[in-house]
């Protein structure tokens, strides 16, 4: 079983191109942090704006 996955763990995955858990894209485009474009298995998510802003607001301050 995979061990949780927080927020910010989860935006930079999708940033990097990556998959990230089927949970959060639902949260994501809920909290307007990601759209998805595309249908099916050729459907790729991509950061908002708002979702760049909470990753790099996230990156400075650790």
């Amino acid at each position: 079983m995979i061990g949780h996955v927080d927020t910010i763990t989860s935006l930079r995955a999708i940033a990097e191109g990556r998959r990230a858990p089927a949970r959060k894209y639902a949260a994501f485009q809920r909290s307007a942090l990601i759209r998805v474009i595309g249908h099916g298995s050729r459907s790729k998510p991509v950061l908002t704006d708002t979702g760049r802003a909470k990753l790099a607001q996230a990156e400075a301050s650790r």
